[in-house]
């Protein structure tokens, strides 16, 4: 992905859960092992996730579009009164990124699903793996809009690379990663997890795990139901992570659930290799993370409502038998 000579990367992910951070991170160590210097640049709770696991890397704060859901089932209101805003912030980001890459000599620029990360002072190359966007059925006939759009968006930059297999066969996002017509500049760089397969772990107790991640309120919504329905969950040993890198770390008991603010990466494979049952949203970087480590199989997912993306993967994965 990177030639030999000695690069300034800066790293920026969209801050729309911890999902665009977390797959981050294997880039992150791969381009730190090839010998580049890399920066880091964000907000949010993606951005403390990142300090999190590289606490000694600049850290230069870099505000991304956010965007909050609604309470209900439907997103397509949310959604539509913020694309104004989504296009201004495109713009700024634009100006911001050009002031923040002549500042430290920035060479190279990392956008995940970042639109307006991109320059001509430096190589900008865009990570995403939704080439296809979904939209809700009501408005299934502006996909082909919305394509074009998109597509015009991901070849301003120098490279696209989308985290998921060429061969349409072995995809983990189906359709999602291998629509009929591709950006020019797409390369398919493989999954990327922070997370890799292990020895399988002792199952003799039966342990559920339940991840959480996404856009408020949904993911509020989504733990309040849990903490609720885990009360009589069977296991021996029920644990919930919410998501918060910004409350640390230390857990507490809510009935019979462990809850953890957030793990950082080490102790959340280790919890999630035992876990024999896992609940969890259907987003992309989640199912790249169960497919690392061989615990799709174990998987119930739950998509965010009104998001069709994660609507999609789930019944793909279903159909796949996959989870």
């Amino acid at each position: 992905m990177t030639n030999n000579s000695k690069k300034r990367i800066l790293v920026c992910p969209l801050d729309w859960g911890l999902g665009h951070a977390s797959r981050c991170i294997p880039l992150i160590y791969a381009f730190l092992e090839e010998g580049h210097e890399v920066l880091l640049a964000g907000s949010g709770q993606s951005a403390q996730l990142l300090k999190q696991e590289f606490p000694t890397l600049t850290f230069i704060p870099f505000e991304s579009f956010t965007l909050r859901y609604s309470a209900g089932t439907s997103q397509i209101g949310a959604v539509l009164k913020a694309f104004p805003r989504l296009l201004k912030r495109i713009k700024t980001e634009q100006k911001e990124l050009a002031s923040i890459v002549q500042a430290y000599a920035i060479t190279e620029v990392v956008s995940d699903n970042r639109f307006g990360c991109h320059c001509k002072e430096a190589r900008s190359i865009y990570i995403t793996h939704q080439l296809r966007v979904k939209l809700p059925s009501p408005f299934g006939f502006l996909e082909p809009l919305v394509a074009r759009w998109h597509r015009h968006l991901i070849e301003k930059y120098d490279a696209c690379w989308v985290p998921d297999y060429e061969d349409a066969d072995k995809a983990l996002a189906g359709e999602l990663s291998h629509p009929k017509k591709r950006p020019n500049n797409v390369t398919y760089i493989g999954p990327l997890s922070r997370f890799v397969k292990s020895e399988p772990q002792d199952a003799s107790t039966r342990l559920t795990v339940a991840v959480l991640s996404g856009i408020e309120p949904q993911r509020s919504i989504f733990e309040e139901y849990l903490l609720d329905s885990l009360q009589i969950e069977p296991a021996e040993r029920v644990v919930l992570v919410q998501g918060l890198p910004d409350k640390g770390s230390e857990p507490h008991c809510v009935g019979k659930v462990e809850v953890y603010p957030s793990m950082s990466t080490q102790p959340l494979q280790d919890l999630l290799l035992q876990a024999t049952h896992i609940i969890c949203r259907s987003g992309y970087s989640t199912v790249m993370d169960l497919a690392a480590m061989g615990k799709l199989s174990v998987a119930t997912f739950v998509p965010t409502p009104g998001q069709p993306e994660q609507e999609y993967l789930a019944s793909y994965l279903r159909a796949k038998k996959f989870g």
